[in-house]
């Protein structure tokens, strides 16, 4: 019995076009096959070579990237501020008055957040379509994913959002007198649309096309996959600045890596991406409602952790899940039935004349048993955390 089934929209005739399986291959319609095929040393000549270096970095060029994307986010914060001065004075608030600082610190608390997450999502944007340009959704991973892959990352959420807590917890021990910034937990007070765009499917957009689509596709096929996995999550956290906060970004960024990889979808890691941070602010929000030290509850005089037996069932939960992932990942099948690959682990898609289907195996009768049981231990150990 065939237990694959092809995912929506990747059938032959849909798969993209005008890419060739090399590592080094054309993906701009504009450029002929051989402007991307490696001389007769293996590499690039001219400007091509500089525009693969740029396209798939390494982790030199990718820091590079990186600290363009932090300046940006400075510029656009710089920008915005100035804007609001200049907006409250226009509205007759002088800037010795009472109130003006006030309003200031309204303001900030407001729109500071959404307007580095949208930049952030513009910047992506604007960086892989002008280096990809209609091949930006082919080499980015930007198909669809089966059923029982939606459903185990949207499993795996809330396991990961306590396991990457938690980590931040014990990082927090390094910095003992640093406090996480204020800024989140007053953005959650705002209005629910506001705060699901801006800070949950934003930054699952521009993040994950920018860190898992572009530079994790460049690092992965510079230094393989567990390396380039490690540089992706570890710049990924970088960017967060705030070493606590990096530090549960790291770990985060190590399984949105595995996700994108595994369903060969940037879809299937801005789900998790969004979901996870979906789950942060309603701990912020409603975490008293479901009392668990470390993960809701926090103290400010001392450092709270997860009850251990929390995280041990969170971690053999998302265990499970990538495991379950795993033997339901997706895989570009030929024609002969073997399977396709570019040279380098990678979510992009395969060239215009391969005869391929993109298939996923369904879950398995014992992945569901085994899932189905972890999740239940997961459960478990979260009531028994619960304080009353």
């Amino acid at each position: 019995m065939d237990t694959s089934n092809e995912l929506p929209g990747q059938n032959e005739e849909e798969v993209p076009t005008d890419v060739g399986p090399s590592p080094a291959a054309d993906i701009d319609s504009e450029m002929t096959d051989a402007d991307c095929v490696p001389d007769a040393e293996g590499s690039l000549s001219g400007w091509s070579a500089l525009l693969e270096m740029f396209r798939r970095p390494n982790i030199g060029i990718a820091v590079a990237w990186v600290f363009v994307l932090m300046v940006s986010q400075v510029v656009v914060g710089v920008l915005s501020i100035i804007a609001a001065i200049v907006g409250m004075v226009v509205q007759g608030q002088p800037i010795n008055g009472p109130n003006f600082t006030k309003s200031m610190e309204a303001a900030v608390e407001t729109w500071l957040l959404p307007v580095a997450s949208f930049s952030t999502m513009v910047f992506a944007f604007v960086v892989v379509l002008l280096l990809f340009g209609r091949q930006t959704a082919r080499c980015m991973g930007l198909r669809g994913m089966t059923v029982s892959q939606i459903v185990i990352i949207l499993l795996m959420a809330f396991p990961m959002t306590v396991l990457s807590s938690e980590f931040a917890n014990l990082v927090s021990h390094l910095f003992p007198k640093m406090e996480m910034p204020e800024i989140f937990a007053k953005f959650a007070q705002q209005p629910m649309v506001l705060v699901f765009c801006a800070g949950c499917l934003f930054p699952g957009i521009g993040e994950e096309l920018f860190f898992r689509g572009f530079l994790g596709r460049g690092l992965v096929s510079r230094h393989g996959v567990v390396w380039g996995t490690f540089f992706t999550a570890f710049l990924f956290g970088a960017v967060h600045v705030h070493p606590i906060q990096a530090s549960g970004a790291f770990l985060l960024g190590l399984t949105l890596q595995i996700v994108f990889l595994t369903t060969r979808s940037l879809w299937g890691a801005i789900l998790l991406h969004t979901a996870n941070n979906a789950l942060a602010f309603a701990a912020m929000l409603y975490g008293s409602r479901m009392p668990v030290p470390g993960f809701t509850m926090a103290s400010e005089t001392e450092i709270m952790h997860t009850p251990p037996l929390l995280v041990l069932g969170a971690s053999i939960a998302v265990g499970m899940l990538l495991f379950s992932l795993h033997k339901t990942r997706t895989q570009w099948q030929l024609a002969d039935g073997a399977m396709w690959s570019p040279g380098f682990v990678t979510a992009e898609g395969p060239p215009k004349d391969a005869e391929v289907q993109a298939v996923a195996p369904w879950i398995g009768p014992r992945e569901l048993v085994g899932t189905v049981l972890a999740y239940s231990l997961f459960l478990v150990t979260l009531a028994c955390s619960i304080e009353s």
